[in-house]
């Protein structure tokens, strides 16, 4: 490696934000990274690593990964995206610690475990599509109080389905300008 490259290296890792989507090439987009799985998806300005890929496939795949239970990965990378601690995430799916620990184990989440889960990545990856792949930004959003949430914050809101509605709501009024 030269001298150039390896400061070019070391750069970009300085540069990367925590909770950042990290950038791909384009020549890659629509394929799967061999290290994690992830989907490349084309976005406005370039490519980008999905979070949660699992909550973008058509509906009877869903149904059917959720039933199977999903790797517990999702919740590690929703936890990461989130910059949430191990107890934030369990409180916020609805998992004892003691149980996300088991999972983890496991490998895999329960039924309902995997639902919640899913709910969360949709909203995540809606977040990402509505601020044009700033994670960072997202990550905030999800965590400042909205008046239109009763003075609550979007995480708050989605623990429940009809909680993570109002939030997916709100995210399309913010895409169409339409204010929170």
């Amino acid at each position: 490696m030269t001298a150039k490259a390896a400061k070019a290296k070391k750069t970009s890792k300085k540069t990367a934000r925590k909770g950042a989507v990290k950038l791909v090439k384009k020549e890659t987009a629509g394929k799967a990274t061999p290290a994690t799985g992830f989907i490349r998806k084309k976005r406005k300005g370039g490519t980008l690593t999905e979070l949660a890929p699992e909550t973008e496939l058509n509906p009877i795949t869903l149904i059917e990964l959720i039933r199977k239970g999903v790797d517990y990965s999702l919740v590690e990378r929703l936890r990461g995206g989130l910059d949430l601690s191990t107890g934030e995430i369990g409180e916020l799916i609805d998992i004892t610690p003691r149980t996300l620990s088991r999972r983890k184990k496991e490998g895999r989440l329960a039924k309902d475990e995997s639902e919640r889960a899913v709910r969360i990545g949709r909203l995540w990856n809606k977040a990402l599509d509505v601020f044009d792949g700033d994670g960072d930004r997202a990550q905030r959003w999800f965590k400042t109080p909205a008046f239109s949430l009763d003075d609550r914050t979007p995480l708050e809101f989605s623990d429940t389905e009809p909680g993570a509605q109002e939030v997916f709501n709100l995210l399309g009024r913010i895409e169409h300008g339409l204010g929170a």
